[in-house]
């Protein structure tokens, strides 16, 4: 999920390699490195769709609802 993220945001990975005493680090950036060149529009539709599977109770086809009538729209 985190490389994901950071390709939809970023791009590809522009940062150096951390440490491999940098765990955290290392596990983000392998992470973000495996998806090479991906561009940003699919990385964002990966980042979706791995939301959309973990099933956190929301989904796109539920925009209908009493609470999403109560956000404000875009002018």
């Amino acid at each position: 999920l985190y490389g994901t993220y950071k390709a939809a945001t970023i791009g590809s990975c522009n940062t150096p390699k951390p440490s491999l005493l940098d765990f955290r680090g290392r596990a983000k950036w392998d992470s973000w490195n495996e998806l090479g060149e991906i561009s940003k529009e699919e990385a964002k539709q990966r980042y979706i769709d791995i939301l959309e599977q973990a099933n956190f109770g929301w989904s796109k086809d539920r925009m209908d609802n009493e609470e999403t009538k109560a956000i404000p729209q875009d002018r």
